[in-house]
């Protein structure tokens, strides 16, 4: 297939767009900046925030990947906060108006080829909980849940075009180039790695190589539709996730927890990304028969530090 992707010059999404040509695919990324086709990609301007793209690429492509958002790190200023929400809204509406076709435009233009689209969502989604989060149940009434709801309403209207659309709530994705990992490389390296908080809040847990087969896997089964929750088949909780990643990469785990009140006070509102409980798992995906590659967090660490 000819796939369009949306942050596909990311940590995940540069992944993804390896992967993809190394099973067959081609795809194109959609870039701010003119690039050169390069490594099996080629490359299309886009400006999302003002709806720029081109629509004649919904003619030559048959699924759009959309991985586009600015990160969540960092303190949630309002400015910050404005940037997380209209980036994943304007990157979607963007994408979604290559299916828009006005009167005089169906007239010099052919149809659509796009049949599927697979978004990006988060496990922030759900509200702080402990009780298991499955895709059927309710989103919370924090920030990160406002913005995950509106970022997965944004591409609603896919059915109204005749698409089939999958959004994939990614909890936390484990690689050592980049992420959480490569942020606590420090810490890890020193043997200072302790839990955050009370250490008991859960956490969805995934390896960057079975996401990207999740999307992949997704894009390529026309069986698969709806909410999948982007994690492995255990959710741990974050005093044990702080001790299996220090156990495997050698180091001690001695440190008594961060009190949240001082993460509160570095992070403000962001810190509750690491406070809260997000207990979600991947058992979805099983029934569709996805395989994974590294199912619990001893699998994902194991091959991370091996």
């Amino acid at each position: 297939m000819k796939v369009l992707i949306s942050g596909g010059t990311g940590a995940i999404g540069s992944r993804l767009c390896k992967m993809l040509v190394n099973r067959g695919h081609a795809v194109t990324i959609l870039s701010r900046t003119a690039k050169n086709d390069s490594n099996g990609f080629s490359y299309s301007l886009w400006n999302p925030a003002k709806g720029e793209i081109d629509h004649t690429l919904a003619e030559s492509h048959d699924a759009i990947i959309n991985l586009a958002g600015a990160p969540v790190t960092g303190r949630w200023t309002k400015r910050h906060k404005e940037e997380i929400l209209s980036s994943r809204i304007e990157s979607t509406r963007t994408l979604m108006s290559l299916l828009d076709r006005r009167p005089e435009e169906k007239a010099q233009r052919k149809e659509a080829r796009i049949q599927a689209f697979i978004g990006a969502s988060a496990m922030g989604y759900y509200p702080n909980s402990s009780e298991l989060q499955r895709e059927d149940m309710p989103s919370g009434n924090h920030f990160l849940a406002t913005v995950c709801r509106e970022w997965e309403n944004a591409s609603s209207g896919a059915a109204f075009y005749g698409l089939r659309r999958v959004i994939i709530r990614i909890g936390v994705v484990l690689d050592t180039e980049s992420g959480m990992l490569k942020t606590l490389k420090p810490l890890i390296s020193s043997g200072l790695l302790s839990a955050l908080g009370s250490g008991r809040q859960y956490v969805g847990v995934i390896h960057i190589e079975d996401l990207c087969r999740q999307f992949i896997y997704a894009l390529e089964n026309p069986d698969i539709s709806g909410c999948y929750n982007g994690a492995c088949l255990e959710a741990p909780q974050n005093s044990l996730l702080m001790h299996e990643i220090s156990r495997a990469a050698g180091k001690p785990f001695f440190l008594p927890p961060v009190p949240g009140f001082v993460l509160k006070l570095i992070l403000g509102e962001a810190a509750e990304f690491l406070l809260f409980s997000f207990r979600i798992r991947g058992d979805s995906w099983q029934k569709h028969g996805f395989q994974f590659l590294y199912p619990t967090l001893k699998d994902i660490l194991q091959d991370l530090y091996k």
